[in-house]
Order: C-alpha cells, then structure tokens, then sequence
C-alpha cells in the first residue's frame, strides 16, 4: 500500500486562481481566505502564528499527504531502487536523517526531476524529498519517471487542477502553499531546504554537521545591485528607505532558502504578512525582491531571527554569472574560484553549458522513457552527448574570455 501511495498520490484539492484572484489572508484586518472547491465558496477557520498574526488553518491540508501526521517519515523512506549517478560524492560531514526535508515544487514542466533525485541519491542523503505539483503537470511523469521517483525515495504530490498561474504569482502562491505544508508537520521535521528543482543539483549531501539550527540561510549571486537594473526596479516597489545603500550588496537568491523548520516557518509567515496575498495579480515585484528586503533591511532581527548569507564559497552557491569563468565543470568536482572545495549543491548549473552537458553525461537518459528530461538541451545534442556517455569521456571546451564578465565575490 506504501508503495502504491508513494510519489503517486492524488489529492482532490482544486485551487483556483485567476485575474479576480480570491486569496486572502486574515491578517491585521487584511480579509480572509478562500478556496473554490468544486464549485463552492467555504471560507475557513484560522489558527494563530507565532508572530500573532493570523493565517489559514493548515489542517484543511491533510489530503496533500496520505500518512498520518505522527508517522515517522525514516519509515517511508525506501531508496534501494535508485538509478545512480556516475559520480564521485563531495560529502562534507554528511548528517542527514529522514526528518531533513528537501521541498520544491514544479508547475509547468518537470525538467531535471530526475537528475536531480538521482544525484541526491548517489551523494548518499538519508534526507525526505517532497515535490508539489498540479494535475496537468504530475500528468507529464511518464510509468517510467514515476517509477524512478519511487525507486529514488521521493514524493511527488499532486495538489489537484490548477488555473494557469503567471510566474511572479506563482513565485508568491508557492510561500502559503509551503507554509500549509509544512505547518501541520513541524513536529516530524528538523531542517528544511527549500530549492528550484529545474536548475539545481547534489554533489553532496546537502545537510552537513556544520548546518546550523539557529540560523535562517541565504544564497547570494555574483551580481550586485549596481549592475541589475531588473532587480532594483523590483527591490524599489517595496523598499521605502535608500535605495542606494543596497546597490553595492550582493543579490540573495529567491529560490534556495533553508535553516530550521521552525525558522522557515517564520520566515514564510513573514512574507505572508508583507506581501498582500489578497492581490497577487497586482504584485509589480518578484519574490525575490521581498527575499533581498528581508535579508538587508533588519527586518529579520527585529524578530529575533538570525541569519547567513551563503556567498560563492559557501557549501551551497548560486552560479548566475560564473558560467563565464574558467573551472572543472563536472558533476561532483565543480568548485567556484574563490571556493576550496567542490560544494554540495550547485543552483543555476544550467547556466553554464558545459555543467549542463557534463549533469546529463553523469545523470543520461539511457533507455528510460522520460519526457522533458533536462531543459535547454536539442534532441541533436543530446545525440552528442550519449556518445560521451558511452565513451566515459566529460564535455570541455576551451575557455574564452569575455570582456564584461566581473567577478565580484
């Protein structure tokens, strides 16, 4: 029965968004929330956070999970049927157990899904692995990908039909979506990542000894305001103090935020509250925007929670912009300049070509039936690249060197 359930459930929940988007939070006399359920308007009970502000009850939630809220999830854990990766883990004091959580989701296409569980698998992480998703987009895994998915020890869940949702109010709906996940399930959880799943990859163990309890983490890129006109226009819809005191700071990644479950608890409660959930459809900003608010504002300290921001020596880095740097861009090796050692997990390794190539030589295809295996790669070189696969070679190319590429860091 655990088996059948497994990466496999579907739940009946249907949550309806459009341009009149009726999401709402009970929040300091903000309005309430509301969900359409088959057709029907119901508006729910709230439970009290930490912070004294109000959200939606979490329990209505449980059919997004079929175990019991008390199960242990190292009982569920089964991942001796994982396809492994051709690579040498760069497992730095691995600690990881079952209550460390690893959460993502995929709305539109579930590019790197495998590659990424795969590669979590052969660094040797005990760590859960919860995806969320919706109909149209669980529908996409082929008996082939599910079947990988379960040998892998990961659970993919269907959250039900979903109106087509824009990025930016995707980015912002995936906070209370976590935040209703997570809530109910604290007590069975220690750490939390939460990551984009189509463009990052393990090259160890992504809960070392040295993961902090206390602290809330942040990823930087190797951009700085002053050269992101995107970003300041984003950071400038939200930030009322000077503007200019941001632009030599390095941009904080919205995507890749972890630290305790508790802390990410709070912090997601915190984004609930400054972003008006009852009108997403107008939100001018990205959420990394309010990520970057919260990480250089103080507004963190003034809640009493500490935090980190991860730079490119860090054990997990984003790599926008190092793709124009020379380096050992294999799976497992890859390491930035200012890094010592390779780090256990590498965000926006699409970026770079050749990390991209050397991902999918290390995690192929093979005979699998799987659509949509990694983005950004032709049908003609993925041709290519089976041929470095079957030869056991990497993919280089000689370096050029740019002459507006700034390293930063």
């Amino acid at each position: 029965m655990k088996d059948h359930y497994q990466a496999t459930y579907s739940g009946n929940l249907l949550f309806y968004v459009n341009l009149g988007l009726s999401i709402g939070i009970f929040a300091m006399g903000w309005g309430y929330f509301r969900l359409q359920i088959f057709g029907t308007m119901t508006t729910y009970s709230i439970l009290k956070s930490y912070s004294g502000f109000n959200f939606i009850n979490t329990k209505y939630f449980h059919e997004w999970f079929p175990y019991d809220y008390y199960q242990n999830y190292e009982d569920l854990i089964n991942q001796m049927h994982c396809p492994r990766c051709n690579f040498e883990p760069a497992n730095d004091n691995p600690s990881s157990t079952p209550r460390d959580i690893l959460l993502s989701s995929m709305f539109g296409n579930i590019a790197n899904l495998i590659p990424c569980s795969r590669s979590l698998r052969t660094t040797g992480s005990r760590a859960t692995f919860f995806i969320l998703t919706d109909n149209n987009t669980f529908s996409m895994m082929t008996p082939d990908s599910i079947k990988i998915i379960n040998g892998c020890g990961l659970y993919v869940i269907n959250l039900g039909v979903c109106e087509k949702l824009t990025p930016r109010i995707f980015f912002a709906l995936r906070h209370l979506i976590y935040y209703n996940f997570l809530f109910p399930r604290q007590h069975l959880m220690d750490r939390v990542i939460m990551m984009d799943l189509y463009d990052s990859i393990f090259q160890g163990d992504p809960f070392p000894d040295y993961f902090e309890r206390d602290t809330l983490y942040f990823c930087s890129e190797n951009l700085t305001f002053s050269r992101s006109r995107g970003n300041r226009k984003w950071l400038r819809t939200i930030v009322h103090d000077d503007l200019l005191r941001y632009y030599p700071k390095h941009i904080v990644n919205g995507g890749t935020i972890l630290g305790s479950v508790s802390l990410i608890i709070k912090y997601l409660e915190l984004f609930m509250i400054y972003v008006d959930m009852t009108r997403l459809q107008f939100l001018k900003a990205d959420d990394q925007a309010y990520t970057n608010f919260f990480a250089y504002s103080g507004i963190l300290a003034k809640h009493q929670i500490k935090h980190k921001i991860l730079d490119l020596s860090d054990f997990i880095v984003c790599v926008h912009g190092m793709q124009y740097y020379p380096g050992d861009w294999r799976l497992g090796k890859y390491v930035t300049p200012i890094g010592k050692k390779p780090h256990l997990v590498v965000h926006q390794f699409d970026r770079s070509k050749m990390m991209k190539f050397n991902v999918y030589i290390a995690c192929p295809r093979d005979e699998m039936n799987v659509t949509r295996y990694m983005r950004g790669i032709t049908d003609e070189e993925f041709e290519m690249l089976n041929d470095f696969v079957k030869n056991g070679s990497f993919y280089d190319e000689p370096f050029k060197k740019l002459h507006y590429i700034n390293f930063e860091a």
